[in-house]
């Protein structure tokens, strides 16, 4: 529903607001810039730095560090895999934040001061105004397998073949053994694995296709890999059934050990 949602505030971007910048860099006008830039110093420079470094005055306070814009790098996005996120999906971003980090909703913003300080964010990274980065490759979810407990059984067995327990858990509370030694992200910064079976600790994706988006563009910048080429398609709707229903409380454990697992 939230995809579909922000297909048509997409479409809408495109005529009200200049959502371009999939085929070819954006140009905006110095004027967006500018609001963006202002917008950006009030409300986004305290976490990102007023170079969008990720490194403002209360960034040693957040345990989830903010984004440094300066590297092009987006974790959550539409795209292939180290791809830069379209328009779309930073405004996303901006508009809804993420849950359990320090990065909140800011539908208090005008649609107009959201659009200016994604501009004005794009401007941090040379990557956007880079011809060879276009056209942006964007994945459109299609041929979704229904909710069942058919296809969550066979997402479970994707699950535990594809060693997913290894850092998530063989019941998905992000205990899994290479937990135990910690994750950084390309920045350094430590990573929290989210207990999957706690709807709290899920950062954005919470529906069957967002989580399928994660599955198929990986998050950049991060351990999560895309599995759009070593998993089908089909594999990847149930694997996406899985998690959701993990994280909704509707997926029981198998009771399978680590043990289990590593016996061949």
């Amino acid at each position: 529903m939230k995809i579909k949602l922000f297909s048509v505030l997409f479409i809408l971007g495109v005529f009200i607001y200049g959502f371009t910048g999939n085929d070819q860099p954006n140009r905006p006008s110095k004027d967006v810039i500018e609001q963006g830039k202002k917008v950006f110093n009030y409300v986004c420079a305290p976490c990102h730095g007023k170079d969008g470094k990720g490194d403002g005055v209360v960034s040693s306070t957040i345990f989830v560090k903010p984004r440094n814009f300066t590297t092009g790098v987006y974790k959550f996005r539409s795209t292939e895999s180290g791809n830069l996120p379209t328009d779309s999906d930073l405004y996303e971003s901006i508009s809804l934040g993420f849950h359990n980090t320090a990065m909140p909703s800011f539908t208090n913003l005008s649609p107009e001061d959201r659009f200016a300080v994604m501009e004005y964010i794009k401007t941090f990274s040379e990557r956007f105004s880079n011809p060879n980065e276009y056209p942006l490759k964007i994945i459109e979810p299609a041929n979704q397998i229904p909710l069942s407990p058919e296809s969550v059984a066979k997402g479970r067995e994707i699950y535990l073949r594809m060693k997913c327990w290894e850092c998530h858990g063989v019941s998905g509370k992000g205990d899994g053994p290479a937990a135990k030694y910690g994750f950084k992200d390309d920045w350094g910064n430590k990573i929290l694995i989210p207990d999957l079976t706690n709807p709290n600790e899920v950062k954005r994706a919470t529906t069957v296709e967002e989580i399928y988006l994660v599955f198929t563009t990986g998050l950049n910048g991060s351990p999560m890999p895309s599995y759009k080429e070593v998993l089908t398609d089909e594999e990847r709707w149930h694997l996406a059934n899985y998690i959701y229903a993990l994280i909704h409380g509707i997926a029981l454990y198998d009771g399978k050990t680590i043990e289990q697992l590593k016996t061949p």
